[in-house]
């Protein structure tokens, strides 16, 4: 199953943006009606499916990066998708869900962020926990003066880790990773690129409870390169991992997904001068590797 968003003019010339979902049987992706909502601005960011016939997929609902935006949260049963509903949130301000990670239909996890856009600045990272009836908000710290999360994975519902950004006081924005125990979020230092200005994750894959990627990207001094960025966590620590970067002014991963703890790709972009082109890498347990993609 994979969601997103699909722009369509009801009536003529009135824009609007509902969620789109797409299921694969095997074969062929099919398009999947998704419930009619009242905002003109929805989007699905993130999706897990615990089996065939049931996945939880997050988001949004509202006009983008504004402060009246909600969070969108919808259930699918193997037949058609239904909205859930989710607790309000914790400050004011626009708020969102990145990712969700679901390791049976009963226990799911999803983060992002809240407060943004609320005139203040104070934007807080954000994690809801599914029991299979009701989301409850779960405490997360948020380092610095602000922060969000990006992407979770869960082994199990006591073993999650989530990661994303946050600022820092001298207002440079680093990465972050939180780890949840099943009782509380607590946040577990992770490197950045020497010499970067602003670096951040928008992935994660675990495999297992002490094998994880995450993929983001970072710039360097001057703001105007970016460049790919991959950590691997170790079970009690997070290592920098050298990644490829075949663009010549933007690189950035946005996804990963891992089968094990030597077997992973991670997608994304690059671009040079005049161009942006997709971007796949492979994970062989020592090294990252470019692997060629087909482009439209």
């Amino acid at each position: 199953m994979a969601v997103g968003q699909i722009q369509v003019e009801v009536p003529p010339g009135v824009t609007r943006f509902h969620p789109l979902a797409e299921s694969w049987n095997g074969t062929a992706w099919k398009v999947v009606p998704t419930p009619k909502l009242a905002q003109a601005g929805a989007v699905l960011t993130g999706v897990s499916c615990s089996s065939a016939s049931d996945c939880m997929a997050v988001g949004n609902e509202g006009r983008p990066l504004n402060p009246t935006q909600v969070i969108l949260a919808e259930r699918w049963n193997g037949t058609a998708w239904q909205v859930v509903r989710t607790p309000p949130p914790p400050a004011p301000g626009g708020t969102a869900l990145s990712a969700v990670s679901c390791t049976s239909p009963s226990a799911c996890m999803a983060t992002g962020f809240s407060g943004f856009n609320d005139g203040t600045g104070a934007q807080v990272t954000l994690a809801e926990q599914w029991n299979g009836t009701t989301w409850q908000r779960r405490t997360t710290p948020t380092p610095g003066s602000s922060g969000g999360l990006a992407g979770v994975a869960c082994t199990s519902p006591a073993a999650c880790l989530a990661v994303g950004g946050h600022a820092t006081p001298a207002a440079n924005s680093v990465t972050l990773a939180e780890q949840w125990n099943g009782t509380g979020w607590k946040v577990q230092p992770s490197p950045n690129p020497r010499g970067a200005a602003v670096a951040g994750f928008g992935g994660i894959s675990c495999p297992g409870t002490a094998a994880c990627m995450a993929v983001g990207s970072s710039t360097d001094s001057t703001g105007e390169s970016a460049f790919n960025l991959a950590e691997a966590w170790h079970g009690a620590s997070w290592s920098l991992v050298t990644t490829p970067n075949p663009g010549s002014t933007t690189n950035e991963l946005r996804g990963v997904s891992c089968t094990g703890a030597s077997s992973c790709m991670a997608v994304g972009d690059f671009a040079g001068i005049g161009n942006e082109l997709t971007l796949a890498e492979s994970w062989n347990g020592s090294r990252w590797s470019v692997v060629t993609t087909p482009r439209p």
